[in-house]
């Protein structure tokens, strides 16, 4: 009789064992997120890093500022700070909704300016993008 019991018990402590499981692994994802905006590099959902190397929030800290232009400069950091929580922050929401949208800052497909700079508008900076294909999953952009 006590076996029959025992193994019911360890069913459910599998079952729920593998709900929590998946609970922690979306929390865990999500909260990657923040981690990735703060070292500037992306990772699936398995931890393989994707080769993405782009600014972030250590480095962005650390950006000099021009006595000159010291106002210019402390909003334009913040902007590009904002831009990274904003996605960060987005994309963890998503995770957390089970939604495979991600935000990614525009950067990634404006094409350059014949300058040589990013071809950037400064009052729109992010789109939502598939994660399978990483192809904007809407046509337009949206401030971020």
């Amino acid at each position: 009789m006590s076996t029959k019991k025992d193994k019911s018990t360890t069913a459910k402590d599998v079952g729920l064992g593998l709900m929590q499981d998946g609970l922690v692994q979306k929390h865990g994802e999500g909260a990657s997120q923040i981690v990735q905006a703060y070292k500037g590099v992306r990772y699936d959902s398995a931890g393989n890093d994707i080769g993405h190397q782009g600014r972030n929030l250590k480095d962005i800290s650390n950006y000099k500022v021009n006595d000159n232009h010291a106002d210019a400069n402390i909003k334009q950091q913040a902007g590009f700070s904002g831009e990274l929580v904003k996605e960060a922050r987005d994309n963890q929401e998503a995770i957390l909704k089970g939604d495979t949208t991600r935000t990614r800052r525009v950067q990634v497909f404006a094409p350059p300016i014949p300058s040589g700079k990013a071809n950037k508008d400064n009052l729109v900076g992010c789109t939502d993008t598939d994660t399978d294909s990483g192809v904007p999953a809407h046509p337009g952009l949206k401030k971020c």
